[in-house]
């Protein structure tokens, strides 16, 4: 049977926290992130080729802006990510996502992490999944001189609710503490709203002038969002979701800020919309405040839904994923090929997986 490797790793969304514009250069935060990893993912598919390049090829519905640095017309990430693995030929690459890569959903880090694993496990390496994510953030900065936190490539390698701590070059990934009853209650409760296209939004009949609404407050402080952020977890934690939906609530001028949308008041129109019909906490996602994540019970999800629709807004399928990244069905060449330096001294340690 001719080898082949499937890699997939779930989109991921940031709940109640942004990162930093305000930060000087070269100035370490030491924040943390909440973590959700849900059912939208991305995959990488491996096969031999007989070209003597590396192909790789991304699903048209998930292209990037021709510029992109990293995923445009030119794929620079994907094509790093091979040089740096140090696999030159013999390789075809595919990668897709279930979703838009600027959907909000984090599967720009999904697709790069999934790659890791499938290239890695092509060449007879099954990589934990701390070891998937920092060799994403090594072949960005290394071969494209991309500087990352590791955030959201741990967030996609290790799937799961997380807290993922940033303190100067260290990620630490812990678990949320969470019984099955109030991850199913937080499950249920949360909904996902994307923007169908840009330009519907502003057709909507609904939309305000810029003079007349703006941000509802200033953003909060670093040593705030802090504190909100480690209120949100202990709320979490602790099962009470209307005090998380209170936090995300209270840090939503920061997410409205970060995503660039003060200069678009639709934005607090929607959410102050959803708020009105019955949601208790959201934020904004994606780029150019495409999509909204909100919280809300499942008595008002129908007259949110019908609010939002209304607005040119379209609802999403949203479930938790407990699984990160993961090798679906592999067929392994591994004693087939020689493993590239940096194979060999990953290889220190790790298990190997076993040829069918």
């Amino acid at each position: 049977m001719e080898p082949i490797v499937i890699a997939r790793a779930p989109g991921h969304i940031s709940l109640g926290f942004a990162d930093s514009p305000d930060l000087a250069p070269g100035e370490d935060l030491g924040e943390a992130l909440i973590s959700v990893a849900v059912n939208h993912h991305a995959y990488a598919i491996v096969t031999p080729s007989r070209d003597k390049d590396i192909r790789i090829a991304c699903a048209e519905h998930n292209a990037a802006p021709d510029d992109d640095p990293m995923w445009g017309a030119e794929l620079a990430l994907p094509k790093a990510i091979a040089r740096f693995l140090g696999v030159r030929e013999g390789l075809s690459v595919l990668l897709c996502a279930q979703a838009p890569l600027r959907s909000g959903l984090g599967l720009s880090g999904s697709l790069t992490v999934s790659m890791v694993k499938a290239l890695a496990f092509s060449c007879g390496l099954d990589l934990e999944a701390g070891e998937v994510a920092e060799l994403a953030v090594s072949a960005m900065a290394d071969t494209l001189g991309l500087a990352s936190d590791g955030q959201h490539l741990h967030a996609a390698a290790y799937g799961g609710l997380n807290v993922i701590n940033r303190a100067r070059d260290q990620v630490q990934v812990e678990p949320l503490r969470l019984s099955a009853e109030v991850r199913q209650s937080l499950e249920a409760q949360l909904m996902l709203f994307e923007a169908d296209c840009p330009t519907c939004l502003h057709s909507s009949k609904s939309y305000r002038s810029c003079t007349e609404m703006r941000d509802p407050a200033p953003a909060p402080s670093i040593q705030a969002r802090r504190e909100t952020c480690q209120s949100a977890r202990l709320a979490l934690e602790q099962g009470d979701l209307t005090a998380f939906a209170d936090s995300l609530h209270w840090l939503w001028p920061e997410r409205h800020r970060a995503a660039e949308a003060s200069n678009d008041p639709f934005a607090v129109e929607c959410y102050q919309i959803a708020r009105d019909n019955g949601a208790i906490g959201g934020q904004l996602i994606g780029a150019r405040q495409r999509g909204f994540l909100l919280l809300c019970p499942e008595a008002h999800q129908q007259r949110v839904t019908d609010s939002l629709t209304a607005l040119g807004l379209q609802r999403w399928p949203l479930a938790l994923e407990e699984q990160g990244v993961q090798v679906m069905e592999a067929v392994s060449r591994a004693g087939e090929i020689s493993l590239p330096p940096i194979m060999q001294t990953l290889q220190r340690g790790i298990h190997l997986p076993q040829t069918q």
